[in-house]
């Protein structure tokens, strides 16, 4: 049965000092990603340690495709349950927090399209992620990878490639295959496979070169692909064909410009009427806690 889980339960979700004010934001937080009719689940910059308790089942029963935690402090994804309820998430931004590894049931978000992991700790990759066969943009940018996740290859759809400010120095023979592949951001000065000369010609030249070194054709496509230093990243964003990301982007402002709006209306309706405030707040959870149920008592059906 669906229930409203007390956000400080279990293991600690904030850093020390600071307490009570992040914990109202937390609570704030959680109450309009419910509350809001859309589809975006927002506990970004709310200094969490580890997932709220029942997060991933919230978006589930709530119809979030998009799920924002970045700039946070989370070490683990374990304390919001299980991936499996984050099927039907399509955007899942995770950067800025403190992940030295993503779970192995990552593979079960399988409607997955933008994948934001960077400014993590990441070493691996786990060989679930080759399941994630809709995913289309993967930025992995500014962690510590020390080579190129082999999984990474299984996906066919891949369009965005981020894979800079690790300590990657080459890409495996078989990378021709992402196929649909038009932007590759690394430090081409780093590499030596394909080496510098050939990364700083961009993605259609290192194509070129691997089904050299592979003994296949290469196929013809269009010639839209996007040069691949890191150096040159803002040229590539602003010629990307795929306009995936830049929306995401728009998103993410957005839900961060009405959180600021609402909390500031919020603290008004305090001053103005505390207690009323209070009452119509409770009146809407007890609506929600009634809608939830009946969601999750459908989906058990």
């Amino acid at each position: 049965m669906f229930r409203m889980d007390d956000p400080h339960e279990n293991m600690p979700l904030f850093r020390s000092g600071k307490g009570e004010a992040e914990r109202k934001k937390l609570e704030q937080k959680l109450y309009f990603a419910q509350e809001n009719p859309d589809e975006v689940f927002n506990l970004s910059e709310c200094a969490l340690k580890n997932v709220p308790s029942g997060v991933f089942s919230k978006c589930r029963v709530f119809r979030k495709t998009t799920l924002i935690l970045h700039s946070n402090k989370i070490a683990s994804l374990e304390g919001g349950g299980s991936l499996k309820d984050l099927a039907h998430v399509e955007i899942f931004d995770l950067h800025s927090n403190n992940l030295r590894t993503l779970p192995e049931d990552i593979g079960a978000m399988t409607c997955l399209k933008i994948l934001d992991v960077s400014s993590n700790a990441l070493k691996t990759i786990p060989i679930s992620f080759e399941s994630l066969t809709n995913l289309e943009v993967l930025i992995l940018s500014t962690n510590k990878l020390k080579e190129f996740p082999a999984a990474i290859l299984k996906l066919k759809n891949l369009r965005q490639l981020d894979i800079s400010n690790n300590d990657i120095h080459s890409l495996p023979a078989h990378f021709y295959m992402l196929s649909k592949l038009k932007s590759l951001i690394l430090d081409s000065e780093k590499f030596v496979f394909p080496d510098a000369e050939v990364c700083n010609h961009g993605v259609e030249a290192i194509m070129r070169f691997l089904c050299e070194q592979c003994d296949v054709e290469y196929p013809v496509h269009d010639k839209d692909c996007d040069v691949s230093d890191a150096g040159l990243r803002k040229q590539t964003e602003e010629n990307i064909d795929d306009q995936k990301f830049e929306q995401f982007q728009i998103r993410k402002e957005q839900r961060r410009l009405e959180m600021l709006a609402i909390e500031s209306q919020l603290q008004e309706a305090q001053v103005a009427d505390s207690h009323l405030a209070e009452d119509s707040v409770e009146k809407r959870r007890q609506l929600l806690l009634e809608m939830a149920r009946e969601q999750n008592d459908l989906h058990e059906a």
